[in-house]
């Protein structure tokens, strides 16, 4: 029941909180919910999702009953120790945090249409520090939104999607220069491949106190895929026992979702997802599709400030 009443705050945000916050994606983004671009426009969206029947999907990988305890997330995966100059968030309020998307982190043509040139990024980092931004993972984000806990004055999030190499390469030792940590989604199915990081860095950006997360065991289309149980809970249990940490969250891919998606995610153990969007504002409501602004090739440096609150 309780997890039925969490579908539906998800799914009443998508539509009525879009505009403010939630799921502004869906204003960007309207086919995140698979079949729903006409139904958008009606009046009747929301019963109509929920009082329709949802195809089973297809039980290739049969997994164990998961019970899911409620716990707050390890605070290790907060930036700091301590935290001096940082403020308690109450649960279950609205958090005003940007969290940047980006794919690669690379000056190759081939990548361009997913990809922020070397000295961009190094430039949006260094204007974050420069504006007093610290930086947070994001089950830190979850963690305040659902328990309550210390955020620093300005965070900010950074993910970065699919483990590709350039990310270790080019993104992670700028940002460890910044004393900057960030969220790697990882396609479970791609670590260890050509053009993507290794089993060895991605423990290197662990001891380094970044976060990883689920995107899914194939990168495929959550909303169409016909064995939910491999890409959700398989992922997560691989790259749990892979890297012998929690995966608390994770990433859709394409941002494509549907109330069978997240009533799995739920079952399957995550503490939170992320999508995509173009708000700041993250609540309980929206915890299971946290938006995520994409960082674009070719954005100028003042673009990039005007994304950020302050």
């Amino acid at each position: 029941m309780m997890k039925r009443i969490v579908i539906n705050i998800v799914l009443i945000s998508l539509i009525i909180g879009g505009c403010t916050s939630g799921f502004y994606s869906l204003a960007v983004l309207p086919h995140a919910i698979t079949g729903t671009g006409p139904i958008l426009r009606s009046a009747h969206y929301l019963a109509d999702l929920l009082q329709q029947d949802t195809e089973p999907d297809t039980q290739a990988t049969p997994v164990p009953d998961i019970k899911v305890t409620e716990t707050p997330v390890s605070s290790s995966f907060l930036t700091h120790d301590s935290f001096a100059g940082w403020k308690w968030m109450q649960p279950f309020q609205v958090i005003n945090t940007p969290v940047l998307l980006y794919h690669h982190i690379s000056d190759e043509p081939k990548f361009r249409n997913y990809a922020v040139s070397i000295k961009d990024f190094s430039d949006q980092m260094s204007a974050l520090k420069a504006r007093g931004y610290e930086t947070v993972t994001i089950s830190s984000l979850v963690n305040a939104i659902k328990f309550g806990a210390p955020l620093p004055e300005r965070p900010v999030v950074i993910t970065f999607d699919d483990g590709t190499l350039d990310v270790y390469q080019n993104a992670y030792p700028v940002m460890q220069a910044l004393g900057f940590v960030g969220t790697f989604y990882l396609v479970g199915n791609y670590i260890d491949s050509p053009d993507y990081v290794s089993t060895e860095q991605v423990k290197n950006l662990l001891e380094a106190g970044w976060e990883i997360g689920s995107h899914s065991m194939t990168h495929a289309d959550l909303s169409k895929t016909m064995d939910l149980n491999r890409e959700l809970y398989g992922s997560k249990e691989y790259l749990e026992k892979a890297f012998n940490v929690p995966i608390n969250t994770i990433a859709y891919p394409f941002g494509m979702v549907n109330p069978q998606v997240f009533e799995k995610t739920i079952d399957y153990g995550y503490s939170g997802a992320s999508g995509l969007g173009l708000s700041w504002e993250h609540s309980y409501s929206s915890v299971y599709y946290l938006n995520r602004i994409e960082i674009k090739y070719g954005q100028s440096l003042e673009a990039f400030n005007e994304l950020m609150p302050w």
